[in-house]
């Protein structure tokens, strides 16, 4: 079987603050040169835009000449949010000082996710989904093996990988899904060879992490299918961090060549951000707690779905108040009144912002956030059914340039994303991320949840000047030695840490067994941020070689000028 390597290279620095879950924008705006995407409907159907003119005041004008209505401005990247026809949206294109239009796209505080085995390696241990099993694959009473026995794994047949069961065959895995998902989905795909009558495999659910099984479905015989049949299953019954299904064959043993396929099994659900235990974060911050270094007087402006209003965040480890501000980016509000009022109706902002900030201690002094003391300033570009668009996050970032004196803000956490679908400096929410870098401000955001395969790291995570943070998994333990990043290896961290760069890791993946061995033309390249704050660009050649990755001398593109150091934007 090939080998799947896995080699991670890094863009990020510490800080916990970004959270291990974002919000996923379900489309990306992207730039548009001439007429509207073809899917609008006819010229008098109103959109939502982005315009960006030279000005704030030029894309104003131009809209307002065309017929169409203005809905806000968004001076951070010289544009309005604008609503316009067809029609208009050629008119305000063809004006003078127009840069560019883009769908004002929806956002969603859910995303979707999965933990899934499509079989294509003979291993207990797949891990295809968005998110890790909670344990690998167990087959009681067999050989133990993944490739012998009533229960296989990674059997190909017809060019791809499945799962085999026959005779007796029983086989269970676990997997952690959220307790507020809605709906929690087991689908699969099933083939049933010659089976007889009476022969079945039994398909069960547990809640309780197998102590107990419940059967939510069968595929019995007589039956001898020509074709893969797609199966689901609602299991929200069996949701939470101990959720497990198992399959159970009952077979006639004078019938060896009867049996059941299983493939490209999935269990999918909703989330807004990950189950946990209520331990403190560790980051190794607890020194710089000690030392007397909590945070104090550095604010932390989170844009997200809002804040609930909870002592430890309403209050520093002292006891002080400390939620300096709160705005509505919705509904262009302010709160200022140094008191905090309840917003959050999803709850995930409320959880960032707790990992950040929380003044809770466990019961050996321990804090939950990585900054008990630091101030607290929440933007609120949600609204209560989760929705949010570019526009809206946009305004909480010019919000928060504005007033970043004001409120000593030097933190803009950001755990939002969208697939990328344009150049990085072309997308309008990341020119105001820069916008807000070129500030002064240490923007940190997440990764997303849709690695590890290349190009999943979207917008605002791909700009080469913030702090991108991607995932790790405690393996859902209180102990620190089994962590490890989420399904990444981190064979290229590694050799990044032995050039002394401070970085950890984007994500690509290279499968041995689908690419030659030897040298690769296509080097890894990764922009670093530097202590003296500017962006240097790293090509990492590597080669496959005897099933591993191999990296390359390290060949470094630096700034040249003080201006290239201020704002040069790397172009890989």
């Amino acid at each position: 079987m090939g080998q799947t390597v896995k080699t991670a290279v890094a863009r990020v620095l510490g800080a916990a603050t970004a959270g291990v879950m974002m919000l996923s924008l379900v489309s990306c705006s992207a730039a548009t040169s001439g007429t509207p995407a073809a899917h609008m409907a006819a010229n008098d159907t109103v959109n939502s835009y982005i315009v960006e003119a030279r000005s704030t005041d030029a894309a104003a004008e131009a809209v307002a000449a065309a017929g169409g209505q203005v809905v806000s401005r968004l001076n951070i990247i010289d544009a309005v949010e604008a609503r316009l026809t067809d029609a208009q949206h050629a008119r305000v294109l063809a004006a003078a000082g127009i840069k560019q239009i883009t769908t004002n796209t929806l956002v969603s505080t859910q995303a979707a996710a999965s933990v899934r085995d499509n079989f294509e390696t003979q291993s207990f241990a797949n891990n295809d989904g968005t998110h890790r099993w909670y344990g690998d694959w167990v087959e009681p009473g067999d050989d133990g093996t993944p490739w012998g026995g009533n229960a296989i794994i990674g059997w190909q047949d017809r060019g791809s990988g499945r799962m085999i069961l026959q005779m007796n065959g029983s086989i269970y895995r676990r997997a952690a899904t959220p307790s507020s998902s809605p709906s929690v989905t087991l689908k699969f795909k099933s083939l049933r060879n010659g089976l007889e009558a009476g022969e079945y495999v039994s398909v069960q659910a547990s809640g309780n992490g197998g102590t107990t099984w419940s059967e939510v479905g069968r595929l019995a015989g007589p039956a001898n299918d020509t074709a893969f049949l797609n199966q689901s299953y609602n299991i929200t019954a069996f949701r939470g961090r101990n959720t497990a299904i198992r399959f159970v064959a009952s077979m006639n043993s004078r019938f060896g060549d009867d049996n059941v396929d299983i493939d490209d099994l999935e269990i999918s659900y909703t989330t807004t951000y990950g189950e946990g235990d209520a331990v403190p974060v560790d980051v190794n911050a607890r020194d710089l707690h000690a030392a007397g270094i909590k945070g104090r007087d550095v604010g932390v402006a989170v844009i997200d779905t809002g804040y609930w209003k909870l002592d430890s965040l309403d209050k520093d480890s002292a006891g002080n108040g400390r939620v300096a501000a709160q705005y509505d980016a919705v509904n262009n509000v302010v709160q200022t009144t140094w008191s905090s009022i309840s917003t959050d109706m999803s709850g995930h902002g409320t959880h960032i912002t707790s990992l950040i900030a929380s003044s809770r201690k466990d019961g050996s002094g321990r804090y939950f956030g990585v900054a008990p003391d630091a101030r607290i300033i929440s933007i609120k570009a949600f609204g209560e059914d989760g929705s949010s668009s570019y526009a809206t996050v946009i305004r909480g970032i010019d919000w928060v340039l504005n007033n970043r004196n004001q409120y000593a803000i030097r933190v803009l956490n950001l755990s939002l994303g969208a697939p990328a679908r344009s150049r990085y400096w072309d997308d309008p929410l990341n020119k105001a991320v820069m916008r807000a870098w070129q500030s002064g401000i240490v923007v940190v955001v997440s990764a997303g949840n849709s690695g590890p395969l290349p190009q999943t790291v979207g917008v605002p995570g791909n700009v080469p000047y913030v702090i991108t943070v991607g995932a790790m998994t405690d393996n859902y333990t209180t102990t620190k030695n089994d962590d490890r990043l989420a399904s990444l290896r981190n064979t290229l961290a590694k050799a990044m840490r032995e050039r002394r760069l401070q970085a950890t890791a984007l994500v690509y993946e290279v499968k041995t067994d689908l690419q030659p061995e030897g040298p690769r033309s296509d080097p890894i390249a990764v922009s670093l941020s530097h202590r003296d704050g500017y962006s240097a660009l790293h090509i990492f050649p590597y080669e496959l070689r005897d099933g591993q990755v191999h990296i390359g001398a390290m060949q470094t593109i630096e700034p040249k000028t003080p201006a290239q150091k201020a704002g040069a934007r790397w172009r890989r």
